[in-house]
């Protein structure tokens, strides 16, 4: 209940491994620890989306410019 009765006073969330938390923590430090010497800030948050994107598919065209 919460403070005055009534509804709850958090929500019930589905949990999260706390292994999982540690190891997106982890690969993110060790990104920021690689990119010292980078020139912006928003290089290396594009680099933190790219660690976390599916690799590519082995036949996937790695031009996207070159016609086919």
């Amino acid at each position: 209940m919460g403070i005055k009765g009534g509804k709850p006073f958090f929500k019930k969330r589905p949990k999260v491994s706390l292994g999982l938390v540690e190891g997106v923590n982890n690969k993110i430090r060790v990104l920021q620890r690689r990119a010292y010497g980078y020139r912006d800030e928003n290089y290396l948050k594009l680099k933190i989306v790219a660690a976390f994107l599916p690799p590519l598919p082995r036949n996937a065209n790695i031009n996207p410019h070159e016609s086919a």
